[in-house]
């Protein structure tokens, strides 16, 4: 019954693709995030559901009237840049057999990213695509939240299988990365249900994200949450309910925290005692030999007893039969595709940061309300999670960063156009993405003027 509805859902939604590219759009990042193909267990479940959607929103949009064009965004060329690079890498790389099929699932990734920006060319288009994305992560996080109040912490949270997001580090950092996205959604949405239902979900991303043990995860939720409280607008109300969380935590942790995490929690702060971080350290030492090595590094995938015996022997001595990434986004850029890979990735990072500064600077000097002003800022903590957990996890090719490149984009692209107006804060504009989405459904007939 699970795989006829799940299916079923998919064949809808693809249909509706044709019609409409912004409701495949949509349907794909929902897919994409929560997996719902995860819960059967027949045909169903191995049945590629995201890509059949993004394959019917690609079509729909190429026989559709919406404009094709990419906007003109210093991001885009950087993004054509990295992505031409990696096919020369994958052509001298070290284990080419594994080098192209990660070569095949990125430029997927590329693809839809830059499908997006020309299919999401409206204010009301972008929110309807950043509630989307926010919604899908927050209702993960809503569930594995009451997981968590359940099991009081004796398991490790996974994220939908056959998804992106099942690894704990990208789950726990897709969380982390999600939490100004909700806290953005509450500043702009109108309905008090909405409101209520998004404050649930960012308090259940807390913890959330401690199921996941992933300590990079850590690290960015707390990033993340001292940028929160600095950004406030009510500074002394956040940072006393912070308090009371803390002081909380603190008098039950006897209660909710497993011997398992506390354990975990101990290598990150004792981490000179940490036989892990020892030899992560030793990783990152070959990482960088490799990617200085070759003028475009070894490739995706390049890690193998051979290639650390080659440049890195000390490594393969002191650690036998031990094979790591890098556990570092930086030294992964620099190691697969050489120091100019190094130079694009961290490049598209930084304009991207700076972007959105520019972006909230000038909304700001107007004094009004804009959705972009409002969504600007909270993107900004979203890259600065991503930046504090890259330096010890491998997320160069995590689909939510790129999703947040996508919205960055179009961020940049409508506000050159010029300033929107308020989205959340007018009950009609709350409304006009539903309006607009239904506009498109309409059946489009020629009516006879009246006499």
């Amino acid at each position: 019954m699970r795989d006829a509805i799940v299916l079923a859902v998919t064949g809808v939604l693809a249909l509706a693709a044709l019609r409409t590219p912004l409701t495949g759009m949509l349907a794909f990042s929902a897919m994409s995030i929560l997996g719902p193909h995860s819960l059967t267990w027949g045909v169903a479940r191995t049945f590629p559901h995201s890509q059949v959607i993004a394959l019917a929103t690609i079509l729909g949009f190429l026989v559709s009237s919406e404009p094709k064009r990419l906007p003109r965004e210093r991001e885009v060329g950087l993004v054509f840049a990295l992505w031409v690079l990696f096919a020369i890498s994958t052509a001298f790389a070290l284990r080419p057999e594994f080098a192209i099929d990660r070569l095949i699932f990125v430029s997927k990734i590329f693809l839809m990213m830059l499908l997006a920006t020309m299919i999401v060319n409206t204010p009301e288009k972008l929110h309807a695509l950043v509630r989307v994305v926010a919604i899908s992560l927050g209702l993960l996080a809503a569930k594995i939240g009451i997981f968590v109040f359940a099991t009081a912490l004796q398991q490790k949270a996974y994220g939908p299988e056959e998804t992106y997001l099942f690894d704990e580090n990208a789950l726990g950092i897709a969380l982390a990365a999600n939490v100004p996205l909700l806290v953005y959604l509450f500043r702009v949405e109108q309905a008090r249900w909405l409101r209520r239902a998004l404050v649930a979900m960012i308090c259940l991303s807390y913890p959330a994200v401690v199921a996941t043990f992933s300590r990079g995860a850590w690290l960015s939720l707390g990033a993340v949450s001292v940028l929160l409280v600095t950004n406030s607008r009510r500074k002394i109300l956040t940072f006393v309910l912070v308090l009371v969380l803390a002081i909380g935590a603190s008098i039950w942790q006897d209660r909710i925290v497993s011997d398992r995490l506390a354990a975990r929690w101990d290598t990150l702060v004792n981490y000179q005692e940490d036989t892990s971080a020892e030899s992560r350290l030793w990783n990152w030492e070959f990482c960088r030999r490799v990617g200085m090595a070759r003028p475009v590094g070894g490739g995706f995938d390049f890690q193998s007893p051979e290639t650390y015996a080659h440049y890195y022997p000390e490594f393969a001595l002191r650690w036998p039969g031990k094979v790591w990434v890098c556990h570092n986004t930086w030294l992964q850029f620099l190691a697969e595709h050489g120091v100019l890979g190094f130079l694009l990735g961290v490049g598209l990072l930084v304009s991207c940061i700076l972007s959105v500064r520019r972006l909230t600077r000038e909304a700001g000097r107007q004094g009004t309300r804009s959705s972009i002003g409002e969504l600007a800022p909270m993107v900004g903590v979203s890259f600065v999670a991503f930046l504090t957990g890259g330096t010890f996890l491998d997320v160069a090719y995590h689909e939510l960063l790129y999703q947040l490149i996508a919205i960055v984009i179009i961020a940049k692209s409508l506000w050159r156009q010029g300033p929107d107006s308020s989205i959340g804060r007018d009950k009609a504009a709350s409304a006009s993405t539903a309006a607009a989405v239904l506009h498109e459904w309409r059946p489009r007939r020629d009516t006879p003027p009246r006499e």
